[in-house]
């Protein structure tokens, strides 16, 4: 506990602080998966998913910024899992009820920017785990690494159905289904 209150909660800056956005995210974040695990979804239908994703890209950016304060073993993972986690959270707005569908070109563009740099940062953080880990490790991380790739690639593949599921409905056929 002594080490706890010992943490500059303010760092890297008053108006961005990571200790404090961390503790938001995790309280919003757990609010959410609570009224999830109830049956109710409005977590993610309203303000309280807007204040998580809000916390948490704080908290990421915030973490990138004071990422140089770690040992240096550590530094590339904490900038990868801070990079990492701005991505997931794009993700979680953009498949959100709450997501604006009014600019498809901007969506479109945010979407291959987001869905090509989370195959690069992967790629980082297994590259820095062969560089800067004991062997044993690293191969943890790579393993780890796979399941960070089916977490990346999953929404991508989500967004990619429902286009193809939208083109299929407007072909002739489709529509003779549906009218027929």
């Amino acid at each position: 506990m002594r080490q706890l209150l010992r943490l500059d909660w303010m760092a890297p800056h008053c108006g961005l602080p990571h200790g404090l956005c961390g503790c938001a995210s995790l309280l919003c974040g757990g609010l959410i998966v609570r009224g999830s695990l109830s049956g109710s979804y409005e977590g993610v239908q309203g303000p309280l998913l807007l204040c998580y994703c809000f916390t948490t890209a704080a908290n990421s950016v915030a973490g990138y910024l004071i990422a140089g304060r770690a040992p240096r073993v550590f530094r590339a993972f904490f900038r990868c899992a801070a990079v990492f986690q701005l991505c997931l959270v794009y993700y979680a707005l953009r498949f959100s009820p709450l997501w604006l569908r009014t600019w498809p070109a901007a969506s479109s563009a945010a979407d291959v920017a987001v869905a090509a740099m989370l195959p690069f940062n992967i790629a980082a953080f297994v590259f820095a785990g062969f560089v800067h880990l004991p062997l044993l490790a690293a191969v943890a991380v790579l393993f780890g690494s796979f399941a960070l790739a089916l977490l990346a690639v999953y929404p991508a593949q989500l967004e990619s159905e429902r286009d193809s599921n939208r083109a299929r409905a407007r072909t002739p056929a489709a529509a003779r289904l549906n009218h027929g």
